[in-house]
């Protein structure tokens, strides 16, 4: 159960819904679980039949991330050759470390994103920075509360794009040294969000995401994209292109 505590024996009397929120979310700071209350019971069946649906999306969460440790790649994705002993440990652990990550994260154990006054406003951090070869884990979960998300991986890093998906509410995103193939969905479906950063990422512009890019304020704008020579830039946006890397 990754540490956490053990529900406690069932009893005649019914737990109340702070009891139970404090069942599923063990280390979340108590002052914050009547707001989540109240917020939960504005949602079609009441904050009873969300905390019902966040325990069994958390253990489908747990489910998906053991599978997804299970599956740790014995090949090099690129070229197809056997991972050494001591390379597949070391594979084995970067999934360990950041199944870990995501379900502090998904419990609201992560750092708070300290960016509005008002606290009831403020979302949770993830800063993933632990370089994975192959898939990302593929996730039915929901992150909505994640506001800072900062992803870092390396080239033999897969499937970015499906996974960035559910993070639907980040208001800050950093993607690094992970391929993307085009921008991610969150540029379209929040073209005001501060900020985004996009580096070595792989991204192929074309005339519709440059339109995208042009668009954003400057503070919003990728810091590095790869720019591929083909596609010629387009001088009226001069702080998106700015910001661009070209490849060589």
């Amino acid at each position: 159960n990754g540490g956490y505590p053990a529900q406690p024996p069932a009893s005649d009397q019914p737990l109340t819904l702070q009891q139970r929120a404090e069942l599923l979310y063990p280390r979340l700071d108590r002052d914050r679980i009547p707001a989540l209350l109240e917020q939960w019971e504005r949602q079609p069946g009441g904050a009873a039949n969300q905390l019902a649906a966040l325990a069994e999306e958390h253990r489908q969460l747990q489910q998906e991330l053991a599978a997804w440790q299970t599956a740790s790649p014995t090949h090099h994705p690129e070229t197809g050759e056997p991972l050494t002993p001591g390379q597949r440990r070391y594979e084995r652990r970067n999934r360990q470390l950041m199944a870990r990550q995501l379900e502090q994260a998904w419990l609201r154990e992560t750092d708070v994103d300290q960016y509005f006054d008002d606290p009831a406003r403020s979302g949770h951090t993830l800063r993933l920075d632990i370089p994975i070869m192959g898939e990302l884990p593929n996730l039915s979960s929901h992150f909505d509360h994640v506001s800072l998300l900062s992803l870092i991986g390396t080239r033999t890093t897969r499937g970015a794009q499906a996974f960035l998906s559910r993070f639907q509410r980040v208001r800050h995103l950093e993607v690094r040294h992970t391929p993307l193939g085009s921008l991610p969905a969150q540029v379209s479906l929040a073209p005001n969000r501060n900020p985004l950063s996009l580096s070595d990422c792989n991204i192929v512009l074309t005339a519709a995401n440059q339109v995208e890019l042009a668009s954003m304020r400057p503070r919003q704008t990728p810091a590095q994209a790869q720019h591929p020579s083909a596609l010629a830039p387009d001088v009226h946006a001069p702080h998106v292109l700015m910001a661009l890397d070209r490849t060589p």
